[in-house]
């Protein structure tokens, strides 16, 4: 199993699932145990032109392709889009509070992660 976080550093996770610069991808064996952690480089939204002409609501393909191959996604926060797409990709998105990928990352082992599913926001309107 493969956990994706968006991150900057791969310490913590990024308040804001579009402007991450990378994900840390955890990958798990199937008792939940850590087998290998790879910080993989990430299309944000100041790096590319993949709206099309559609502003915000544009395609975001380049931004989403490292998480083929996961199967949850564990985020500080998004617009309703991003989360729909990781959706649509059949991945389990998981939003939390927590900052510190070890502590997530645990708690979720530990099935304790609590699920804040109002870290989505509308569109163009980042929390900070």
């Amino acid at each position: 199993m493969k956990i994706a976080f968006p991150t900057n550093n791969g310490t913590t996770i990024n308040r804001h699932f579009g402007q991450a610069t990378h994900f840390l991808i955890v990958e798990l064996d199937d008792n939940r145990q850590e087998i290998s952690r790879n910080l993989v480089p990430k299309m944000h939204h100041g790096s590319h032109n993949s709206h099309n002409g559609n502003g915000h609501h544009g395609p975001h393909q380049a931004m989403f392709a490292p998480l083929q191959g996961c199967q949850i996604v564990i985020a500080g926060g998004m617009g309703s889009p991003a989360a729909q797409a990781i959706e649509q990709m059949g991945l389990t998105l998981l939003l939390t509070r927590a900052s510190n990928i070890n502590q997530a990352l645990q708690a979720w082992q530990n099935n304790t992660l609590t699920n804040e599913p109002a870290l989505v926001h509308a569109p163009g309107h980042h929390r900070h």
